[in-house]
């Protein structure tokens, strides 16, 4: 299919906007739910036509293998409770066959990668406009340059417009990280400074909602984005901002998910305090949180000795399951030799959307910048050359080197 590479290098809130884009081109109005059990529903689509007018309950999985039959079936409980028209599935893979039989004679439509390619060819969303594109800012967002504008026009009229600002900062964040790391977003040193400029604009703007999340989530964003751009005292002037607010709002025993968010942010501090040779301040932030290094290292290693296969699909090819298998291990041994070597200058985690989980007993409402219910974490290296640091890998390379 033409556009497979393209989509398969987006993120997954990506793949929901393109199916959006697609949706409304097709004479639907769709609105994104992410509200806890919601039973996975991505996008509720209304169609106002006469014959097909009605409610549509929409999935998008942004996957390069096989969609199983239990996610239709869950699907399908959704469509039934929801009295919806019908569900579809949308995904860039393909489906199981039991997955196709179980959809047979139901309310259910499966769209793999192949009609997908069709239907976008059909409303005029080719490769051309999934490749690079640059706005009137110089900001590359791919196909979805138009939700910038969308959010941009918002915020003309509105700078303090919540949902705008949580919006385009994830925009940005997926561009600035994610798609730079992919090779999907290749800018000018210029234009990557100005892309990471305005997001700070946002988040600065976004702290002015004076509560904790709003001010933990956007600090912790200007610490990934100043690092990226070199300025290594602004990244840790907001990286110690980060600590002190997660050391004030978390206590006692972290769930796997929370181990990731903690050790996303202190890893990275220690390693800006190396940096900038302040080793004091290192060692005594791994001792106040080794009980967290020392947990993702027992959940690193509890997953390479799991050989149990009760996750996989019966229908994938038992060389494609184990071929997983084995790279997710040896990526699990790497993230256990830098975790245990903490200081030794070697990597970050960078994460596109932000990790909120601290403090169960917080509002839900202080959750909101949590943009989705999933999370993308990158882990990078520092790259050095000649005895300096030249940067990060696979990011534009910073003005001025650090020697080491």
């Amino acid at each position: 299919m033409d556009n497979y590479n393209d989509i398969n290098s987006m993120s997954g809130v990506e793949f929901e906007f393109l199916c959006k884009d697609l949706l409304g081109k097709m004479g639907f109005e769709t609105e994104t739910t992410k509200a806890s059990g919601d039973g996975g529903i991505d996008l509720i689509a209304y169609n106002y036509q006469p014959i097909l007018s009605g409610k549509y309950i929409i999935q998008c999985k942004r996957y390069i293998g096989s969609v199983g039959e239990p996610i239709i079936r869950d699907l399908y409980g959704v469509v039934t409770s929801e009295r919806a028209n019908k569900g579809i599935l949308i995904t860039s893979g393909y489906f199981t066959n039991s997955a196709i039989n179980f959809a047979k004679e139901k309310p259910i439509e499966l769209i793999d990668g192949n009609k997908l390619n069709d239907l976008l060819t059909r409303y005029g969303i080719n490769n051309q406009s999934m490749s690079t594109c640059k706005n009137g800012d110089n900001h590359y967002f791919g196909g979805f340059s138009h939700e910038y504008a969308r959010y941009k026009e918002l915020l003309r009229k509105d700078p303090l417009d919540y949902e705008s600002l949580q919006k385009i900062i994830n925009l940005f964040m997926q561009s600035i990280v994610s798609n730079t790391k992919l090779g999907n977003y290749s800018p000018t040193k210029q234009e990557y400074n100005g892309a990471i400029d305005e997001c700070i604009f946002h988040l600065s703007r976004i702290s002015l909602y004076n509560s904790t999340q709003c001010i933990y989530a956007a600090n912790y964003c200007r610490s990934i984005l100043y690092l990226l751009k070199g300025n290594l005292k602004e990244s840790y002037s907001y990286s110690k901002q980060t600590i002190e607010i997660i050391s004030k709002h978390i206590n006692g025993s972290y769930t796997s998910e929370e181990v990731v968010s903690i050790l996303s942010i202190v890893y990275n501090h220690i390693q800006l305090c190396i940096l900038l040779n302040i080793e004091s301040e290192a060692k005594s932030t791994y001792e106040k949180w080794q009980d967290v290094f020392l947990k993702r290292i027992d959940d690193l290693n509890n997953q390479i000795a799991d050989d149990s296969l009760d996750w996989a699909d019966p229908d994938e090819d038992i060389n494609d399951i184990l071929e997983f298998m084995e790279s997710e291990n040896q990526d699990a041994i790497i993230e256990i030799d830098f975790l245990s070597n903490p200081f030794t200058l070697s990597s970050i985690y960078l994460v596109d959307t932000n990790l909120i989980f601290f403090h169960k007993e917080l509002p839900k409402e202080f959750f909101s910048l949590s943009l989705f219910d999933e999370y993308s974490v990158i882990k990078a290296s520092f790259d050095i050359e000649n005895n300096k640091i030249t940067g990060i890998s696979d990011f534009p390379k910073w003005d001025n080197y650090h020697i080491l």
